[in-house]
């Protein structure tokens, strides 16, 4: 089939961006042993726990914040074909066009934790926006009696208004996020958190030449207090922080970027029985993003577990290496 000249490049990026997704699905199983922390609540005979009440109070946090740690590739500032920079196509200008409707699929893969969402965006101007989110969640956890369980289902919804002043070419660009998180996944087996949560986080991303550089500091705060499988859950307050740096590698549609990214969990209880500290990690993820359109990404990404500390009785801080892919874009 012979195409138009004029549509050349674009298959060329799509295909590249093809064989992205290729890798992935090589590379996943191999690399990929558990998405995330799991805790096991072992009380013994110290507090009337249920049996199968298990790491709910973990792993589930994690899909809070995850939007708020990602590099931010839906608003990356290509410079206009009079700007001499080689770090993007310039035939690609600064995005300005709104407002904009945005579709992308996320997803988190490894053993114990497994998520696969379709956010959905709305930009009213360049400077505000909205998303929907809604995970398919495949949980694993131990049983303290021995044993695991898996279970699939639509984990906790989220809704997020962004709000953008600045341009990271000029100065810096700077974000506020407001989250609401809804307890839509079952808590009892695993798939969500079971609490209403509300989540403030700021960001900004300033461009240094060829590279970019991406802070974000952010909390979280539980608004009830869930009954997951007989014990009452009491989750504490939940910092989340991330600092990024990226750079093109061989074409100007290609960056390549590495990501600190954590929370820190404050006081929680389960049961009246108190967990000062309760949660904090350290990950390291290595990034690839390909822009094969004005607006459109394809990301591949590995999350390396680097720290953890559970001050939980029971707990343990094992933690392996997850995969992360997705794609977004803008019409």
């Amino acid at each position: 089939m012979m195409l138009p000249t004029g549509s050349s490049q674009t298959w060329n990026r799509i295909v590249l961006a093809a064989a992205l997704a290729a890798c992935l699905s090589v590379a996943a199983p191999g690399i990929s042993r558990a998405a995330t922390a799991t805790v096991n609540f072992d009380f013994g005979s110290a507090a009337p726990l249920n049996p199968d009440t298990v790491a709910t109070t973990s792993s589930p946090i994690y899909s809070t914040l995850q939007t708020t740690t990602e590099l931010d590739n839906s608003v990356m500032e290509f410079p206009t074909a009079e700007s001499s920079s080689s770090a993007a196509p310039s035939t690609t200008g600064t995005v300005e066009i709104t407002p904009k409707i945005g579709i992308g699929f996320d997803a988190v893969m490894g053993d114990r934790l497994k998520t696969y969402t379709i956010p959905v965006s709305y930009m009213f101007s360049r400077t505000l926006g909205i998303q929907a989110a809604l995970p398919l969640v495949t949980a694993k956890t131990d049983r303290i009696g021995g044993g695991t369980r898996t279970e699939t289902g639509i984990g906790d919804f989220s809704l997020t208004v962004k709000h953008r002043f600045g341009s990271e070419r000029v100065g810096a660009a700077f974000f506020t996020l407001l989250t609401a998180k809804f307890a839509t996944g079952d808590a009892d087996k695993g798939l969500g958190t079971g609490t209403y949560d509300i989540a403030l986080t700021e960001k900004v991303i300033k461009r240094f030449g060829e590279y970019r550089g991406t802070l974000m500091g952010g909390i979280t705060q539980p608004l009830n207090k869930p009954t997951i499988l007989g014990s009452k859950v009491e989750y504490g307050t939940t910092l989340s922080y991330m600092a990024a740096v990226e750079r093109t590698i061989g074409l100007p549609e290609l960056w390549f970027g590495v990501k600190a990214s954590g929370l820190h969990a404050f006081q929680s209880k389960i049961s009246g029985l108190s967990q000062d500290n309760s949660l904090t990690t350290l990950d390291i993820s290595p990034e690839f993003n390909y822009y094969f359109k004005r607006n459109a990404s394809v990301n591949l990404g590995v999350i390396v577990p680097v720290y953890t500390d559970y001050a939980l009785a029971g707990g343990s801080n094992d933690r392996s290496v997850a995969v992360r892919f997705g794609v977004t874009s803008m019409f």
